[in-house]
């Protein structure tokens, strides 16, 4: 392979108190990245060069324990201040996880979907591999070409009364998840994408995020690629990728984290669409999702961002949840890595662009922000762009700012489309907003 190319990753998941024997190439140095669990809950995901021949088990506990020592220690203590006779001799942890899965809330999982059948029905598959009792998944099959995904979702489901599809005409994601949003009866929506797989403890997860703290009105989580196989893959995950850390984080407007002079504008540090759940009235008290934003519109993204602000603008909380964690399949393709990088770029400058014109009170705020958000966005030492090698290609920073600039037309674009047809069922008492429930 040539030396400006990033050589494949390898993915592996691994519990500490239980480490497997690797196996190695004879000559050569792997990379890899564990996802470190203790008592199945992750705490760590983790760069560790696999030496030639492999390592033991033993020695890859002992290295994995240097790494992730802070994260092991803080787990241990949590566990140790739990209830240790809720769990009948079970770590504490673990006796939650089995709690809720068996009595928590009722919850319901929208995943939208266009012309991808087979990923959905996978999608749906580890969504009821969680075992949650009280569940209802919505497939929302937006804009397809045909009826195959309502098909697939029949003949592998049935009429089992946990999974409904339901079909969309008129395409976009935020249409998708607001049709969702409509029909769930539950107070906890959670919603991912049909190019993921979800965690076991993805439910239970989100559901512990609101548990106990009614002023939270949304959670996310961390979002790992599946397979680091191809240069596009490992590209995707240096340009930001999807994962957040392995800490519990609560965004407050009044509470500002240490040094986040974006804040709360720079949505992306809070999680993305693949992977996020909200309290139904808190998502319809704002609107729903805009349909000038997401998928499906010349904006191509940002609905989850602008949801994400305007939760917190409107005074709730949002929580990280690092064991809330899905699995997404990268694009392998550098022809469509540029796409999404650009893309990505569009729905940024969309979406501060609807916060401007939603809440212009908050526009000097923006615009004395902006000298920050050029540095982050532009200067190599900034947390954004540190962790990109001497491989990643100077056109995919280009593009990112390219759709940056695009951002505000493609918004406007969005809204005229939005009011050229015939008006929007919306979702909500919003007066602002541009959502609708399909």
């Amino acid at each position: 392979m040539s030396t400006d190319r990033p050589a494949p990753v390898r993915l592996l998941d691994v519990d500490l108190f239980a480490p497997p024997d690797l196996t190695g190439t004879d000559d050569v140095e792997e990379a890899s990245r564990i996802l470190v669990r203790v008592h199945d809950v992750p705490i760590a995901f983790v760069r560790l060069p696999i030496p030639p021949g492999g390592l033991s088990g033993a020695d890859l506990r002992s290295r994995l324990e240097a790494a992730v020592g802070p994260e092991l220690a803080d787990h241990l203590a949590q566990d140790a201040a739990g209830d240790r006779t809720a769990g009948n001799g079970r770590p504490f942890c673990q006796a939650e996880a089995i709690r809720l899965t068996e009595s928590g809330p009722p919850v319901t999982v929208v995943i939208p979907t266009k012309d991808r059948p087979d990923q959905v029905a996978a999608c749906v598959d580890s969504v009821r591999a969680t075992g949650y009792r009280h569940l209802q998944i919505l497939v929302v099959d937006n804009g397809s070409s045909s009826d195959a995904t309502t098909r697939r979702i029949k003949e592998r489901f049935g009429d089992r009364s946990d999974v409904r599809c339901l079909s969309m005409a008129r395409p976009g994601t935020s249409r998708a998840r607001n049709r969702g949003l409509a029909e769930a009866s539950t107070e906890i929506v959670l919603f991912s994408d049909d190019d993921v797989s979800v965690d076991p403890l993805w439910i239970v997860a989100a559901v512990s995020g609101f548990e106990g703290n009614p002023d939270v009105a949304a959670v996310t989580g961390p979002i790992l690629p599946t397979e680091l196989a191809t240069p596009a893959q490992v590209w995707i995950e240096e340009f930001g990728g999807f994962n957040k850390g392995f800490r519990r984080q609560v965004f407050e407007l009044d509470h500002p984290p240490d040094r986040a002079v974006l804040f709360p504008y720079a949505a992306g540090s809070f999680g993305s669409g693949a992977n996020m759940a909200f309290r139904r009235q808190a998502l319809l008290s704002g609107g729903g999702f805009d349909v000038a934003l997401g998928g499906g519109t010349p904006a191509r993204g940002g609905e989850d961002l602008a949801a994400f602000v305007e939760v917190i603008l409107r005074g709730g909380s949002l929580a990280y949840e690092p064991a809330m964690l899905v699995r997404h399949h990268h694009h392998r393709s550098y022809q469509r890595l540029k796409s999404v990088v650009l893309g990505y770029g569009i729905g940024l400058g969309a979406y501060l662009t609807k916060i401007a014109v939603d809440h212009p009170e908050r526009l000097p705020g923006i615009v004395g922000r902006l000298p920050a958000g050029f540095r982050f966005l532009l200067d190599e030492g900034s947390p954004k762009n540190v962790g990109k090698s001497t491989t990643y290609p100077r056109r995919l920073s280009s593009l990112e700012r390219i759709g940056l600039a695009l951002g505000p037309l493609a918004y406007a674009r969005g809204r005229w489309q939005m009011r050229s047809e015939a008006g929007p069922a919306r979702v909500g008492d919003s007066s602002k907003s541009t959502t609708e429930a399909g």
